[in-house]
């Protein structure tokens, strides 16, 4: 009887353990007032955020500032998308112009074009706060490659054991730690660039996976692919923990900022629409769970001393 007890206040303590460990978000939805379709890409430490949103047939950039939106689009462009902002408000993207995918850099008031050299596309998915801007890039022949420019310098990030290919670099913090997806074989794969070294970020469990916005505390946001759904995450002191904007079908975390605040796109009747998931303070034990605590242990102790005087 005595093990009985111990083995049950051990699951309830389990339990509970599990329970402290959950991750707990509210989720507010982002559309752009009027837009067919809505995404969020990015946000920095002064809940500023930019995404997308698409408006008959045309695709424009946006910026979420104090609760208005400010359309962004590069002048001369057929379309434009958001993808990331850093603490000093610049803003990076893509326009469009004759099919062809261009990079921008919007810093000051001014539109400054990015393009890597020899490539046919530039897609810039993130910016850091010196002003580190990282993404994509196609070569001539099609393949994808990540980039880093910093200082008017590009670097192409080389490919870490186990990888076919990088597919893009996305989110960097103050540390320099990069995050992004490469290819194994024909599935993407998170990663973690630290110190030079990759670390690849596979989710438990899934099929496919990308590593997508990082913090300075090195929280790490991103999405994966399992049954067939794709959910988003947050892994965190070396745990990984998923989440979904309920009633949705598709969750994705694409950036995080210092204060834990995470954006991305959930699909719901077939639209997209962005989302800002605020984390909720973990419930600490109640007084009922203290209480069955201590009258478990309290019963563990009767029952020992009553076992010792039988034995006496």
């Amino acid at each position: 009887m005595g093990r009985l007890y111990s083995a049950f206040v051990l699951a309830l303590l389990i339990g509970i353990s599990g329970q402290a460990r959950a991750q707990y978000f509210n989720f507010t939805p982002i559309d752009v007032p009027g837009a067919m379709s809505s995404d969020a890409r990015d946000t920095n430490n002064l809940n500023q955020i930019v995404g997308s949103y698409t408006l008959g047939n045309s695709r424009h950039g946006f910026l979420l500032s104090g609760g208005s939106f400010s359309t962004l689009d590069v002048p001369g462009g057929t379309s434009t998308d958001a993808w990331g902002i850093n603490n000093s408000g610049q803003i990076v993207g893509t326009y469009t112009i004759a099919s062809a995918t261009h990079g921008f850099l919007l810093s000051g008031g001014a539109y400054i074009s990015i393009d890597v050299p020899a490539s046919t596309s530039t897609v810039p998915r993130g910016i850091g706060e010196s002003g580190q801007i990282l993404g994509m890039y196609e070569d001539a022949g099609g393949a994808p490659h990540a980039f880093l420019l910093h200082m008017g310098v590009f670097t192409t990030l080389g490919t870490p054991p186990g990888a076919s290919g990088v597919l893009y670099a996305q989110g960097i913090n103050p540390s320099g730690d990069i995050v992004g997806a490469v290819l194994q074989g024909v599935t993407p794969v998170g990663f973690l660039l630290h110190d030079g070294a990759y670390r690849l970020l596979s989710v438990p469990d899934t099929f496919s996976s990308a590593a997508t916005g990082i913090t300075n505390a090195g929280e790490i946001t991103g999405g994966y692919t399992s049954g067939g759904t794709r959910h988003g995450y947050l892994f965190a002191n070396e745990t990984y923990y998923s989440f979904d904007v309920p009633g949705s079908t598709l969750t994705v975390g694409q950036n995080i900022n210092d204060f834990g605040l995470i954006v991305g796109t959930f699909v719901s009747d077939g639209m997209n629409h962005g989302y800002l998931a605020t984390p909720v303070a973990i419930p600490e034990l109640n007084t009922a769970t203290l209480l069955a605590i201590g009258l478990l242990g309290l019963l563990i102790c009767h029952h020992r001393l009553v076992a010792r005087g039988k034995d006496s």
